[in-house]
């Protein structure tokens, strides 16, 4: 009996536990989708104000621009002209008024007097040279005796020319002197390229920088164009893409040399005893042709 007692104790309080148990769950979860749809709410009200505020402002914006466009209205320029030169129409008191002062108006006469016209246009013009002739011969005798006096004040009241007015009448020394400088070194930089491109094996560009550079600087744009031609100095050269020219190299030499070079006539020395060590032997035509060469 107790322990049936007990049992039915241990049921009763479980089922009073899960019923406050569901009960309180229940309550909970109706909060919590009160809280939920009213934050819900919430939002969407905000966003919709925010829209309608949003949709409010474009329509005013759209609404302005409408209204601007519509008060805007194309002519033609015949149509502008037709409105400036036109006027508004007067009221019916200024009208007679108007109408008073026109009435008036013409009934005022003026009378001019008849012009008297000349009987031909050779008469006219006689009579206009006659009648201007003293006063024209009157102005031509003042103006001579006047004239010398005005020349001699004239000259007299000159100013002096000053020395920036002379030196600008005269060609500026200095800026020739610029320019010279300026082209003497361009036609240097010219010759350091083309010995650059030279070492390089470059020797056709080589030869366009040393022609660019002879017109400033003939003595050695002439030492370097004749390197260039030259087959004993081309043989320290990496791979040169032309053929020596000895005799080009020759004239080029000779050249700078006339002009002054230094290290001129030491390349052309050396460039004709290359060229006599390298002379082929030259037999007699009597000597047999098993004979020894004759040097």
């Amino acid at each position: 009996m107790r322990i049936g007692f007990i049992i039915a104790l241990i049921l009763v309080g479980h089922i009073s536990l899960s019923g406050c148990s569901s009960y309180h769950n229940d309550r909970f979860h109706d909060r919590y989708d009160e809280a939920y749809e009213t934050r819900r709410d919430h939002r969407r009200t905000t966003h919709q104000r925010h829209l309608r505020q949003k949709y409010r402002q474009s329509r005013n914006i759209r609404g302005s621009g409408r209204k601007v466009v519509r008060d805007v209205k194309v002519m033609t320029p015949r149509q502008l002209e037709q409105k400036v030169v036109a006027r508004p129409e007067p009221d019916a008191d200024v009208t007679g008024a108007a109408d008073a002062d026109t009435s008036e108006a013409q009934e005022e006469r003026v009378e001019i007097a008849p012009e008297v016209k000349p009987e031909s246009a050779a008469e006219e013009v006689e009579t206009a040279a006659t009648r201007n002739a003293p006063a024209r011969e009157a102005e031509a005798a003042a103006t001579l005796e006047d004239k010398p006096k005005a020349q001699s004040n004239a000259v007299a009241d000159a100013p002096a020319p000053t020395d920036d007015e002379a030196a600008a009448g005269q060609p500026s020394k200095s800026g020739r002197s610029v320019a010279e400088t300026a082209a003497k070194e361009t036609s240097i930089k010219q010759i350091e390229d083309g010995y650059r491109l030279l070492r390089a094996g470059f020797v056709k560009k080589a030869r366009e920088r040393f022609e660019q550079a002879m017109a400033e600087n003939a003595a050695d744009a002439s030492l370097a164009l004749g390197r260039s031609m030259d087959p004993t100095y081309l043989k320290t050269v990496a791979f040169p893409d032309v053929i020596p020219d000895a005799d080009q190299a020759q004239r080029m030499f000779r050249r700078a040399v006339l002009l002054g070079n230094k290290e001129a006539k030491a390349d052309l020395t050396r460039l004709e005893r290359a060229l006599a060590a390298a002379e082929p032997t030259v037999l007699s035509p009597t000597t047999p042709a098993n004979a020894a060469p004759v040097q």
